[in-house]
C-alpha cells in the first residue's frame, strides 16, 4: 500500500480546520485514506480532529503507521495454537536427538 507523498501531511492538521481546506492544500484521495483508516473524524459543522489513531500516525509518521496495521492485520491471521503445537514437537524431537546421542556416546565409551 502505497501513500502519495502528498504536500498536506497530519503534521500540518490543526484540530478544528474544516476539511475542505485539507483537500485544497493536499487531494481527495488522500482526505479518503485518513478516514479509511480512522484516523480523522469530522464533526457535523464539517471540522476535521484527529483520532487517537491520527495522533500515533502524526508521531511516527503515515506510512510507517499504515505498515504497523498492515502487520496487525497479518498477524491476526497466524493460528497461534498450531505455533504451539509445532514448537512442542520441535522440542521433543530435539529432546529425542540428544538423548539419542548421549546413548551413543556413551555405549561407544566416548563419554563416562
Amino acid at each position: 500500500m502505497e501513500i502519495s507523498n502528498d504536500v498536506y501531511v497530519l503534521g500540518l492538521l490543526k484540530d478544528g480546520m474544516a476539511y475542505t481546506e485539507i483537500i485544497r492544500n493536499s487531494s481527495k484521495e488522500h482526505w479518503e485514506k485518513l478516514l479509511k483508516y480512522q484516523l480523522v473524524r469530522t464533526d457535523a459543522s464539517g471540522k476535521v480532529y484527529l483520532t487517537e489513531k491520527g495522533k500515533v500516525a502524526r508521531v511516527i509518521g503515515l506510512k510507517k503507521f499504515l505498515r504497523a496495521e498492515e502487520l496487525e492485520t497479518e498477524m491476526k491471521h497466524f493460528d497461534l495454537n498450531k505455533i504451539s503445537l509445532h514448537n512442542k514437537l520441535l522440542a521433543i524431537t530435539a529432546i529425542g536427538l540428544l538423548l539419542l546421542l548421549i546413548y551413543l556416546l556413551w555405549s561407544h565409551g566416548t563419554i563416562l
